[in-house]
């Protein structure tokens, strides 16, 4: 008989469930015995799981470890395993891994990856010890010991994670660079010194930091990190024997920016305006260079930027509109960043881009400027345009109204907050306090004082009762 005459036979007796009824499963298993053992299915796995669904059922052991040995290779019996797995049949997929004859990296790291997928961690790390007693040091037991390490810094398990690079060592197996990644993104995230202390593992292994490395690396570094965090991660980046590339220079510009190193950010711009500077692809990249240049305060070479971006065709985002709109606006030209938005608005394929955030940029450029009577144009406009306020919206046009005096603009726009749902915050009510104050109606801001401490979401911090003190 044929595998599809097989299949369709057992598929019959079995009514096409996954785990049949003792009966039917008895029945199924002498069909197979009787007229399809010699029947080649190892090109069908559901046809496998058939057999093997029935033998469990009917306790028929000596019959699904025939069904698993008559597979002819690793890479079929493999594929058992997996099918079991991906259903959570996690008990099935170990009887089908412990009935196969050989096993080989291969198989072991399948099993592995079931277990992980089941978060079996203790069954994972007991067969990564049998897998490493054979002592085979290829490419598959690199991936299961790099696949159980991700598995522990997942679970928050960094001391275990690094402690099996240890073991991986003693096995005769060095770290490779993307098992440090993880080590050190994973350190990353927690913060402190734990990243550190990683990367000089890494080094004294002799493992080369890559790209990835480096990214890590300079996105860990906040405004909170000591100075020689960004200039070590830096001088990793400057040694790395790789090409730069768009992710790196914009972890670059970012990280010196949060850190306010404009020097450093200098060195590298002027690298990046050298022979060895990255072909630019992406609109994302090109916001990151019109930041950095606003840092600099390089207006020219921020709109110099921007014509590159654009004489190159390559369509801005909504996040690079925003860059530049704010890069302008914060160098004294909110005109400009305002022109820049209607350019937008008056060709299809980018009026989509423009947003209440971007808008946001030119309100607080003309609000810092004492230009009130175009703050209050440019609301009417986003408004005339049903644009989606945000808190900062708001908090930005209430700044206005206590820096302009027109506190009577106040209660209109909490009215209009309320409606559009959104809440006040502490910076929102610490605004209409300063000025309540600037317009000498301390008893306002007081009694404003009085609702926020009443509020259950928040309380006055250290800058509204300064506030009240000056």
């Amino acid at each position: 008989p044929t595998a599809a005459l097989a299949v369709a036979v057992l598929r019959l007796c079995l009514s096409g469930a996954p785990l049949a009824s003792l009966d039917e499963g008895i029945a199924a298993t002498r069909l197979y015995e009787q007229h399809f053992a010699t029947v080649d299915l190892s090109q069908d796995v559901q046809a496998q799981r058939l057999v093997a669904d029935a033998a469990t059922k009917s306790g028929r052991t000596d019959i699904f470890e025939k069904l698993v040995r008559s597979l002819p290779d690793s890479t079929s019996r493999a594929a058992l395993v997996k099918s079991y797995a991906s259903d959570r049949c996690l008990h099935v997929a170990q009887r089908v891994f412990e009935a196969c004859p050989e096993k080989d990296t291969g198989l072991y790291n399948v099993m592995l990856s079931a277990y992980i997928a089941a978060q079996d961690i203790a069954s994972a790390e007991k067969l990564l010890s049998r897998a490493s007693a054979d002592g085979a040091v290829d490419s598959e037991m690199y991936e299961m010991y790099n696949a159980m390490i991700k598995a522990l810094l997942q679970l928050g398990d960094s001391r275990r994670a690094r402690a099996l690079v240890q073991t991986m060592r003693s096995a005769g197996m060095a770290p490779t660079c993307a098992t440090f990644n993880e080590l050190i993104d994973a350190a990353a995230a927690k913060g402190g010194s734990a990243m550190w202390e990683v990367v000089d593992e890494m080094e004294a292994c002799g493992v080369k930091p890559d790209n990835i490395t480096c990214s890590i690396l300079l996105k860990s570094v906040q405004q909170r990190s000591q100075p020689r965090d960004i200039e070590r991660a830096l001088k990793i980046v400057e040694s790395v024997d790789v090409a730069m590339d768009e992710v790196l220079l914009s972890s670059i510009c970012e990280a010196c920016i949060r850190t306010n190193r404009s020097d450093l950010l200098a060195r590298h711009l002027e690298r990046q305006r050298s022979a060895k500077g990255v072909q630019i692809k992406a609109a994302h990249t090109y916001g990151s260079l019109i930041r950095a240049y606003g840092f600099l305060n390089d207006v020219d070479r921020v709109w110099a930027t921007w014509r590159e971006m654009t004489a190159r065709r390559i369509a801005p985002t909504c996040i690079t509109l925003g860059c530049m709109v704010e890069a302008v606006t914060n160098k004294g030209e909110p005109d400009a960043g305002l022109a820049l938005i209607h350019q937008m608005l008056a060709h299809e394929e980018t009026r989509s881009l423009v947003n209440a955030v971007i808008y946001c940029s030119v309100l607080k450029g003309f609000s810092h400027r004492k230009r009130f009577d175009q703050v209050w144009a440019v609301h009417d406009e986003m408004r005339e345009k049903n644009l989606q306020y945000s808190i900062v919206t708001y908090n930005a046009l209430i700044d206005a109204c206590a820096r302009s005096g027109e506190m009577s603009r106040v209660s209109p726009l909490l009215g209009q907050m309320s409606k559009d749902g959104i809440e006040p915050n502490v910076i929102t009510y610490s605004t209409v306090i300063k000025g309540y104050c600037q317009d000498n109606r301390i008893d306002k801001a007081f009694e404003v004082l009085e609702d926020m401490k009443r509020s259950a979401d928040f309380s006055p911090d250290e800058v509204t009762y300064n506030t009240l003190l000056d």
